[in-house]
């Protein structure tokens, strides 16, 4: 679905908007679904009566295996195996369904709001449809039946048990992590670079016991870039401006900053007064997810 909203669909962008309002979505499907049942009974008992009590019952149990069949099962099936041409096929009549019933729709919706209210049950919107628990037992069944391998599965699971993580969980404290003093030189980032593996490497103003960034050495800018510098020039002359990410930052928002800067390195702190309390890189996010797998 999201690929034919990306190629501007209509009917994509009718579900994309019942998918972003599930609880629209959910009461129009129940309104139009409980309106044909009480339509089928009131049928089942007009074509019944001339033939009495009798006829009322076989009506009703011709009418009950006619919903079972059409109105559950056929559905149902046809609904798995042709998941996005079938909703692309009925956002329409779904749209013009809720148009039409809107005011009753409004009206439910309220109703069961309030009667939530009275219950002490207070419905949070954009919690999920399911929780993290009954997604991995779905999962499980997925490589039960042989659709997803284990190594597939295990990876899932890292997906879904970062979700709640911080940057701040994952981050190297500077206190371990491998840094220069503002004033070194290049030659001096350059060899620190050689001994520690690291390409990058931040420049760091020791200030009241805390650290404080004022640059990131990038070893490749000497290496392709600028071969007018000297190695006794200051490495904070060449040095990039370090990119900051609150501690709070999710580990999908961080990846994201990471990649739409072009820079795998990010200090943890505050970027107005540049206070570093940790960094991560983009081999850090990745290692929480294929480093788990690979385990």
């Amino acid at each position: 679905v999201r690929s034919h909203f990306d190629r501007g669909s209509r009917r994509a962008k009718i579900l994309e908007d019942f998918l972003r309002d599930r609880e629209k979505l959910l009461t129009t499907t129940l309104l139009g679904t409980n309106l044909c049942n009480v339509s089928a009974s009131v049928m089942a008992v007009r074509l019944g009566e001339p033939w009495g009590a009798w006829g009322e019952a076989v009506a009703g149990g011709i009418v009950f295996v006619l919903l079972l069949l059409f109105g559950e099962f056929l559905p149902k099936v046809m609904f798995r195996r042709h998941p996005t041409r079938l909703a692309l096929m009925f956002a329409y009549p779904i749209w013009w369904s809720f148009v039409l019933f809107k005011p009753v729709i409004v009206v439910v919706t309220a109703l069961a709001r309030g009667l939530l209210v009275l219950l002490g049950i207070h419905a949070a919107s954009g919690n999920p449809m399911v929780t993290r628990e009954e997604l991995k037992l779905l999962i499980r069944r997925g490589e039960l039946a042989g659709t997803l391998t284990s190594k597939e599965r295990e990876l899932v699971h890292a997906v879904i048990d970062t979700r709640g993580k911080r940057v701040r969980d994952i981050m190297l404290s500077m206190e371990k992590a491998e840094w220069l003093p503002a004033d070194a030189t290049i030659d001096q980032a350059c060899r620190r670079c050689k001994e520690s593996g690291r390409s990058r490497v931040p420049l760091v103003e020791r200030v009241q016991g805390g650290f404080t960034v004022v640059g990131v050495f990038n070893l490749y800018d000497i290496l392709f870039g600028l071969d007018h510098t000297s190695g006794t020039d200051l490495a904070l002359t060449v040095a990039r401006p370090p990119r900051f990410l609150a501690p709070d930052t999710t580990l999908s928002m961080a990846m994201q900053r990471l990649r739409s800067g072009r820079q795998p390195i990010a200090l943890i702190g505050n970027e107005t007064d540049r206070s570093a309390m940790g960094l991560i890189t983009v081999e850090d996010l990745l290692r929480v997810l294929v480093g788990r797998v690979e385990a």
